[in-house]
């Protein structure tokens, strides 16, 4: 997902809204958001290599943008999958 996409999907959401995040599909959890970082912020220079490829084989840019966990917040919905 790109921010793009992101911005478009949250466009008609309430503004107030808290942001979480529902892992583990299996025995969901509801996760906080702690902040949002950079591959740039997060790496030194000699540890990456513009290339480099994640397990799925996409390329790992430095502007690729994480949505850090802060912690657990409730147990999830299994429903959150269905969309």
């Amino acid at each position: 997902m790109t921010v793009e996409e992101l911005r478009h999907l949250l466009r008609d959401m309430e503004p107030d809204a808290e942001v979480l995040v529902v892992h583990q599909r299996t025995y969901p959890f509801e996760l906080s958001l702690s902040h949002v970082t950079t591959r740039r912020e997060c790496i030194d220079d000699e540890e990456y290599e513009e290339g480099d490829r994640g397990l799925d084989g996409r390329p790992q840019r430095l502007d690729d943008v994480f949505l850090v966990e802060g912690g657990q917040a409730a147990y999830g919905l299994r429903s959150a999958w269905d969309f």
